[in-house]
């Protein structure tokens, strides 16, 4: 009796998991058809702007400038972005008016399910103490962040000149009544995505539906995580304006030491949690359609940079996004 049973064990248990695993895909899968019903949403209403940086994020941006309190001003409404990259806010209904609250509606409501990694509030974030997420979630293990916008389809394609003494803003800016304004945000805008992309956007580009050419093989978002640190633990920058990509964006893994991607990085902590279905990822297109994508597959420069963009190659390039046979110079598809 005891083999029978090991044995019925045995057969089962894989079905078991099999089964499991595709419910959390096709779990991913809704929410990602969710999230562009609403990116087309917001776009019929804005321009045909995506929601994120260059639009929300620059009202966000904007207020700070004028000096406001912005976490009482990010407490107005619930679609108000929680940080400049927030594409997640302005395109979901009915979430609370309260930053801290709505966070937690978004790590608990509408995670990926295949995501079961707990994620620690960093400790640099700024604007937390005053903004009631020091007592309500830091120092305790939420489930991790479970979606990416690839930053490369967040900014404008040019590259906007110094506008400010310390360094690149990458962005257009006018003064008006004494304070600064900034109306579109560019490749510059964050050095680290500007050393650390492997592809030049065209000039052209912009952050807007009518200008992500070839839909179908264009990420618009992704199952994936930031970030994976070296003793072992992830983390997420609740900022207003972190300085790189926050929670709701990344760099592609083109980049090898990509923070959402790398297996160097961090001993490649990253990877498995990243990669959580099956080793794949589960991607958004821009045409609308959800679909699998392998590890192998997801180093497809194609995927992560507006077409017509410029491929940069060079020493940071990962290794395996050689295999697709984008010379220095060339254009992406």
């Amino acid at each position: 009796m005891i083999a029978i049973i090991a044995l019925l064990i045995g057969v089962l248990l894989p079905a078991l998991g099999k089964a499991r695993a595709a419910a959390f895909e096709a779990g991913a899968a809704s929410t990602l058809r969710q999230f562009m019903i609403g990116w087309s949403t917001f776009a019929a209403e804005n321009d045909d702007l995506f929601p994120g940086v260059n639009s929300t994020g620059l009202d966000l941006l904007n207020a700070q400038n004028r000096g406001v309190d912005i976490v009482e001003w990010m407490n107005q409404n619930g679609n108000r972005p929680m940080q400049t990259m927030d594409w997640f806010s302005p395109i979901t209904p009915d979430l609370p008016a309260n930053r801290a609250d709505r966070w937690r509606r978004y790590f608990k409501e509408y995670r990926d399910p295949a995501m079961q990694v707990p994620q620690i509030l960093w400790a640099g974030s700024s604007e937390v103490s005053s903004d009631g997420l020091d007592d309500a979630i830091a120092g305790n293990p939420t489930i991790g962040g479970s979606w990416l916008m690839p930053y490369a389809f967040a900014v404008y394609g040019d590259f906007f000149p110094r506008t400010t003494a310390n360094g690149d803003s990458g962005s257009i800016q006018r003064t008006r009544n004494g304070n600064v304004i900034v109306e579109k945000i560019g490749m510059r805008s964050q050095l680290y995505f500007y050393h650390a992309s492997r592809a030049v956007s065209r000039s052209d580009f912009t952050p807007k539906f009518s200008s992500a050419r070839n839909p179908v093989n264009k990420l618009a978002i992704t199952t994936g995580t930031r970030s994976y640190t070296s003793d072992g633990t992830l983390n997420w920058d609740a900022s207003p304006s972190p300085r790189f990509f926050g929670v709701f964006t990344t760099n592609a893994p083109v980049f090898r030491d990509s923070r959402a991607f790398s297996a160097t990085r961090s001993g490649g902590g990253v990877v498995p949690i990243t990669y959580r279905h099956g080793g794949r990822l589960v991607t958004a297109r821009f045409d609308g359609h959800v679909s699998g994508v392998t590890r192998a597959e997801s180093f497809d420069p194609t995927l992560w940079y507006p077409q017509g963009s410029t491929f940069v190659g060079g020493q940071d390039t990962a290794t395996e996004s050689r295999n697709f046979g984008y010379a220095p110079g060339d254009l992406i598809n």
